[in-house]
């Protein structure tokens, strides 16, 4: 007893005064910081949480709200305490929450923060509200610093430009009866926020990549609508689906069985093991790239089979966990840790939440796997009875920014005339074959079975689209290899790959000049910086996002200066404006549903070039419609010599019964 008694002296002892700019509901100055909040064009935005286990206090569902503190231009902040564990809250909030959800939707009053998704998800979970005009200091200071390997907390932030902050409290218990410590570290944090923000607007203006700021604060509201309504599933098909494909798994493993009695498929040990002893094969592992080399072996062939299977059934497995109120959820990483601009999804074990990543499914069961009539993974995402579910990507995005900044000359006229841009990269491989064979010739062949050379022509019209978008991207023969083996099913010799990229350069020697003054450009300044370690270089995207690479000697070349990879230069010009480009789309979009809110649309997902989005089945071909046109008035943005789309698409190309029909 002596020693608690002590413990909660030295409590009493250390407790601080409390900030005289904090404002809370029983406060005289409370009225009069209401009608400031009215009043003024922005305002800061900070929630502190708690949960009954660790980790919920991190997830909407599972935790709860206790403060909520508003930063006011002029320092004052207003706190409101919703309630812990004793169910004490403040009274006469005198329409506080009224307030909040009319200032958060306002699309003129710009709403301030540190990770703002986090606190706009609680908030649409608690109670329904949605923010608009969103300005994120993370995603500010993500942007500026692209690619350097920093953290991007709000105490991260605010050291890197001359603010320290103290979070310890940010750990102490937010449940029971709060102390003056917690109450001036809650307002703290959204006081800082004001002087950040500034701070981090002039160097994003001076460094000329407001305009990518811009975009992923735009397309926030999108992301925190994607982790609350998830993509829609037909439970009921997803478990005769899982059924389907347990099935085949056991018949596709017979083969490998039959020779390996008891080993173990899923212990690459046993399996390397027992395939040395058995059939002489040193195997350098049993990934799927791995064992493509042996599939002339029947059992190697069945166990390669089946680790595709069982990664489709551990997919599965991941949504009927993840599954509840009609769909499965993503955590979602707006700006992933590279710094081109994509977005990452997945769980978080640190919050508790179960997710699903719904950016990289496969489309299509496998050619090898045709045969056992299994439906596509993508079958089990369908909209309820009420609704549609629309899916809109861009064409050819990467192509189309590559052909727009490089000014190459055979895409150009690709793009202009209609033409099909990979039967020009067969044409240019087959020449290299010593084959004079036109892009014409070459689509003629290919649909005519008749034709001796239609399994030849075939088969270059199959290798030309990972050929082009390999060689986009710089890669070496060696990935290209085993990509065409594994998504293609062709076999192709180093010698022959490399020929297949030299036939690219030559095609378009405009996008590979491009590629190499890009690289030189990267290359011809050192940054260094005193917050990381390294020497990066810097690179611009085609929309204006830039990026700091590191500077790394290559185990390829020569030249043992550290330089940036040239494939890192290349894929960051497209890629960085893909992701402004599907940003800017989704946000402009989202405002533009607000005006019609009987269409009932709700963003439910993105992946990279795409755009899934659920609506009331009544206005589905409008709210199509309106989703094509934005999409392509944000390629149109940005590419001006070609054709920002494959402009016969029809907007009812995007409704869909499921997920796979796109």
């Amino acid at each position: 007893m002596a020693v608690q008694i002590s413990f909660l002296n030295q409590l009493i002892v250390n407790e601080e005064t409390l900030d005289e700019d904090i404002i809370r509901p029983l406060d005289r100055r409370y009225q009069s910081a209401l009608l400031a909040w009215d009043k003024c064009d922005r305002f800061a935005l900070d929630i502190e949480t708690y949960g009954e286990h660790p980790g919920d206090g991190l997830n909407p569902w599972l935790g709860s709200i206790r403060l909520l503190q508003i930063g006011l231009p002029d320092n004052r902040v207003i706190v409101v305490d919703l309630g812990g564990w004793d169910g004490k809250a403040d009274t006469n909030l005198d329409g506080f929450l009224t307030r909040l959800e009319k200032h958060l939707r306002n699309p003129n009053k710009i709403v301030m923060g540190a990770n703002l998704k986090f606190d706009l998800l609680f908030l649409k979970v608690k109670y329904g509200f949605e923010a608009r005009c969103c300005q994120d200091v993370m995603l500010m200071s993500q942007v500026l610093w692209a690619g350097l390997p920093i953290n991007h907390s709000l105490k991260a932030i605010a050291s890197r430009i001359g603010i320290e902050i103290d979070k310890t409290q940010q750990m102490s218990e937010w449940g029971f009866e709060l102390n003056n410590n917690q109450l001036n570290y809650a307002a703290k944090d959204v006081k800082v926020i004001f002087p950040i923000w500034k701070e981090l607007d002039t160097l994003l203006r001076s460094s000329k990549v407001i305009g990518s700021a811009t975009f992923e604060n735009v397309a926030l509201p999108c992301f925190v609508q994607m982790e609350y309504y998830g993509m829609p599933v037909d439970y009921e098909l997803l478990l005769e689906t899982i059924d389907k494909y347990e099935a085949v798994t056991t018949q596709v493993l017979q083969p490998f069985s039959d020779i390996f009695p008891g080993v173990n498929p899923d212990s690459s040990q046993q399996v390397i093991s027992a395939v040395k002893e058995k059939l002489n094969i040193d195997l350098i592992g049993t990934s799927q790239e791995a064992l493509a080399a042996y599939w002339d072996n029947p059992a190697l062939k069945a166990i390669s089979l089946w680790r595709t299977l069982t990664t489709y059934l551990d997919y599965f497995y991941g949504i009927k966990a993840a599954y509840f109120d009609g769909a499965v959820r993503g955590v979602y990483r707006q700006i992933n840790p590279s710094g081109f601009g994509r977005s990452t999804c997945g769980s978080d074990k640190k919050a508790n939440r179960v997710g699903v990543n719904l950016q990289n499914p496969p489309a299509r069961v496998p050619e090898e796997l045709e045969q056992y009539n299994l439906p596509p993974l993508r079958t089990v995402f369908r909209a309820s009875e009420n609704d549609t579910l629309l899916v809109s990507d861009l064409s050819s995005a990467h192509a189309r920014i590559a052909c727009e900044v490089s000014r190459d000359r055979t895409l150009t006229e690709a793009y202009n005339s209609g033409a099909d841009i990979h039967a020009i990269t067969a044409a240019g491989i087959a020449k290299l074959q010593g084959r004079d064979w036109t892009p014409d010739y070459i689509t003629k062949a290919r649909k005519d079975k008749s034709n001796p050379d239609n399994a030849i022509a075939s088969q270059l019209r199959q290798l030309a689209k990972p050929v082009f978008y390999g060689s986009l991207n710089c890669q070496g023969a060696m990935t290209l290899k085993v990509t065409v083996q594994k998504d293609c099913g062709l076999e192709l010799s180093e010698e022959e790959s490399k020929a297949a990229i030299a036939a690219w350069k030559e095609t378009y020697a405009g996008i590979h000049r491009f590629q190499q003054q890009t690289h030189r450009k990267a290359n011809s300044r050192r940054y260094t910086f005193d917050f990381c370690k390294g020497e990066f270089g810097l690179v611009t995207g085609a929309s204006g996002r830039k990026a700091y690479l590191p500077m790394r000697i290559s185990d390829f070349s020569r030249d043992k200066t550290p330089q940036v990879k040239i494939s890192d230069c290349s894929s960051f010009v497209w890629t960085s404006c893909e992701a402004d480009i599907i940003k800017g789309a989704m946000g402009v979009f989202l405002l533009r549903c607000d005006e019609n809110p009987e269409w009932g649309v709700r963003i439910c997902n993105m992946a990279h070039d795409e755009v899934d989005v659920i609506c009331n089945k009544d206005f589905a071909p409008k709210v199509a419609e309106v989703l094509q046109a934005n999409m392509r008035a944000a390629m149109a943005f940005f590419i001006k010599t070609i054709p920002p789309d494959d402009l016969s698409s029809k907007p009812d190309s995007l409704i869909v019964n499921s997920w796979a029909d796109k």
